[in-house]
């Protein structure tokens, strides 16, 4: 009786501290924060410098305002970016990198708009949440005043500072598809022909010259100009409401792109956003505070990504940012000082696995890549059905593999275990100095920083995703990933060198990874049978070594994994049936989806008939599968093989 009475207290007492909390925060003025969202644009504006483009509503924001030049989303895919700008942690520690997914997070992480509302903000996002999380969607409600009906300033009170998120998605890829072209034409937003003639395009160095791809950057160009004009319509409606001297205004992209090799790709074209801010002069003492000169017109030239956007808003709005955040606050009274670098993540996209991180100091920009096998060109993949660029450009590579260059042919093959670029002289990241001897130092003082950030952030791929349910959920220890790698249960450092190692491939190496093999813990063991699929080696120990995986390991990523790797060592026989035995008896639709994937690239996939595939394809959903998404994923390989039927889907 006495603890219900303690609770029911301390409740009370709850409501009465945030009441006062709420009325203090409503007797000091702060100003109202808009943010003016498009999607699947690297900075392709005027103001920018890019010729080609027409952005006039844009241009002259950034004459009133404050241009960034070195900003990132650190993930080149939206609903993964919008996870790390609703809570300022990186995805990779709270787990919503792999797109998409519907893991769960504790709600002990933050999530800005919570914060604003309770110190009195009226909070209102309409359009687009889309945060890859469970719970973060499902609970979008208790920290958004309003999340339906039309973006408009009219409607919001008067009698309250107001954050507002207005997206528009005119620019994202599925808009230049061709029945999206058509509709925008007949409605009037976009020319009946391109402004700019496909055959004047000025094309990056890493596109084929082909019509499609001509045309499609053609008519994305078409697209941003209309974004451009949405957003000056967005503008015109803040100055007639008399709230444009009283509203901070960013403008900003979701990530790069859009077309292929840019969105969901971890090269400076998916990863580096155009970002303006514009602050009244009657707000420019917050700005001005502790953060130096903030003159219209001006541009910035210091790393900004978007783990620091939920804290910056913060420090705006006068609140004391929460402790999870991780990143940094960049503009405001409580401005922190620039990093050295900034990191980046690419991880699965739906149906096909990857794993790579980067990181950057804005002119040099390293990329490693813990997948190396995978091609970016993976087929199928969203972009592959949505670009007809994308389709274009594959349809004419595999017409003649041979006589494509290399720079054309490359996003089709095997990546490099490191990329390294400079940006300054390569600015379209076309020519990887890795191996140049100068440049050696440097590299190493960079993938040394990765690593770090890797361990201190608790980098949760280094799990595969498909284990990630073996150690979490329902009657489990740990309710959610983030919770399972925060502790002392995941030993990261260990599992990162163990993923460094094999990721290498190296032959000389093998010894150690069938060391590994035998480890006591299960992620290890899942990177060494990785290793020893890299390295392709037949003999008998291997296969045995690897029959014996498959027969004993209590972990199906690891049983799947030895599978792919014996597949290349000499005995396919007894990897197709591991395979297939995974493929249709697991429920997990995430252990299904690795299975399939490793059909492919463990090359057995040739051992089923149409009619396999047919059945596969026909598979109902699991009812115990943690999380639904996955099998439209796992469903969508056996449909793509059947589509393009009987030419065989070559994936390496």
């Amino acid at each position: 009786m006495v603890m219900k009475i303690n609770r029911i207290a301390l409740a009370i007492l709850f409501v009465l501290v945030q009441s006062i909390a709420e009325i203090n925060a409503e007797q000091t003025e702060r100003p109202n924060i808009l943010w003016l969202v498009c999607e699947d644009i690297s900075p392709y504006l005027g103001c920018y410098g890019d010729q080609q483009a027409h952005t006039p509503n844009l241009d002259q924001l950034a004459s009133e305002g404050v241009l960034f030049t070195r900003a990132y989303s650190n993930a080149p895919v939206c609903a993964v970016a919008r996870s790390t700008l609703l809570t300022g942690m990186y995805a990779s520690t709270i787990g919503t990198q792999h797109m998409r997914s519907r893991p769960v997070v504790p709600d002990s992480i933050p999530v800005y708009p919570r914060l604003l509302r309770q110190a009195g903000y009226y909070t209102v996002n309409k359009n687009k949440t889309d945060y890859n999380s469970l719970n973060l969607e499902e609970d979008k409600d208790t920290f958004w005043d309003e999340t339906k009906g039309p973006q408009t300033l009219k409607t919001l009170p008067k009698d309250k500072p107001f954050f507002a998120v207005f997206n528009t998605a005119v620019t994202h890829e599925g808009q230049i598809r061709p029945d999206r072209e058509e509709k925008y034409v007949e409605r009037g937003d976009i020319p009946e022909s391109p402004r700019i003639p496909p055959q004047e395009i000025k094309l990056p160095p890493y596109h084929p010259d082909l019509p499609e791809i001509r045309h499609d950057w053609a008519r994305f160009y078409d697209q941003i100009t209309l974004m451009d004009s949405i957003v000056g319509g967005w503008l015109d409606e803040l100055e007639e409401e008399g709230l444009a001297d009283n509203t901070i205004v960013f403008f900003y992209s979701d990530h790069g792109g859009m077309l292929s090799r840019s969105k969901r790709f971890i090269f400076n074209e998916g990863t580096q956003v155009p970002l303006i801010v514009r602050v009244p002069e009657k707000w420019q003492n917050l700005v001005n505070s502790g953060s130096g000169s903030f003159a219209p017109g001006s541009a910035n030239h210091e790393l900004v990504q978007f783990a620091d956007f939920a804290k910056t808003i913060c420090s705006l709005a006068g609140i004391e940012p929460h402790k999870l955040m991780q990143g940094r606050v960049f503009i405001g009274p409580d401005k922190e000082p620039e990093p050295s670098v900034v990191y980046l993540y690419r991880d699965r996209q739906n149906e096909r696995y990857d794993f790579s991180r980067a990181v950057t100091d804005g002119r040099y920009y390293l990329i490693r890549n813990f997948m190396p096998h995978r091609p970016r060109g993976q087929e199928p993949e969203h972009g592959y059905n949505v670009h007809r660029n994308w389709r274009a450009w594959r349809d004419w590579y595999l017409k003649d593999p041979e006589a494509a260059s290399p720079l054309h042919s490359r996003f089709f093959k095997p990546k490099p275990v490191i990329e390294f670029y400079d940006l300054e002289n390569d600015p379209w990241q076309v020519n990887n100095i890795a191996a140049d001897p100068a440049q050696q130092a440097r590299i190493t003082s960079m993938e040394n920083k990765l690593y770090e950030w890797m361990v201190e952030t608790r980098d949760t791929s280094l799990i595969p995703e498909p284990m990630w349910y073996d150690f979490t959920g329902k009657n489990k220890t740990f309710n959610t990933i983030y919770e399972y790698a925060q502790s002392d249960e995941f030993p990261v450092a260990k599992v990162l060198e163990a993923a460094k190692s094999a990721s290498k491939g190296d032959l000389a190496l093998l010894p150690k990874y069938l060391e590994m093999l035998s480890d006591t813990n299960s992620l290890v063991r899942h990177w060494a049978a990785y290793g020893i699929f890299l390295v392709r080696k037949n003999t008998p120990k291997i296969q045995e070594t690897l029959r014996q995986v498959i027969a004993t390991d209590a972990y199906s990523a690891n049983r799947t994994m030895a599978a792919q790797a014996l597949a290349h060592c000499g005995d396919p026989d007894t990897a197709f049936k591991a395979l297939m035995k995974e493929i249709n008896t697991e429920e997990d639709e995430y252990k299904r989806l690795l299975a399939l994937n490793g059909l492919q690239y463990g090359r057995v996939d040739n051992r089923l008939s149409k009619a396999d595939w047919e059945a596969l394809a026909a598979r109902k959903p699991s009812k115990e599968s943690p999380d639904y998404l996955a099998y439209y994923f796992a469903k969508s390989i056996p449909a793509h093989v059947l589509k393009v039927w009987p030419r065989r889907m070559i994936v390496e």
